[in-house]
């Protein structure tokens, strides 16, 4: 589950974790993107990731739900 943001600055964070990981699936299969390399990509720390979400898998469904809700 991802965790609801409660200030601008994480909720950017989330929101660039989610278009990272969409752009990265857009050039290489899903499960080959790792947490580290997503972190990279990003340019945000491990720590920030799981501040934010549980997993990998809660990144991508972040957006999903958040437009259904």
């Amino acid at each position: 589950m991802y965790r609801h943001c409660t200030t601008e600055k994480t909720a950017a964070q989330q929101k660039l974790f989610e278009q990272t990981l969409l752009e990265a699936a857009s050039h290489q299969p899903y499960q080959s993107i790792s947490v580290s390399s997503l972190c990279e990509m990003s340019g945000l720390s491990r720590k920030t990731l799981y501040r934010l979400f549980e997993n990998k898998e809660d990144v991508l469904i972040a957006p999903i739900e958040t437009t259904i809700m």
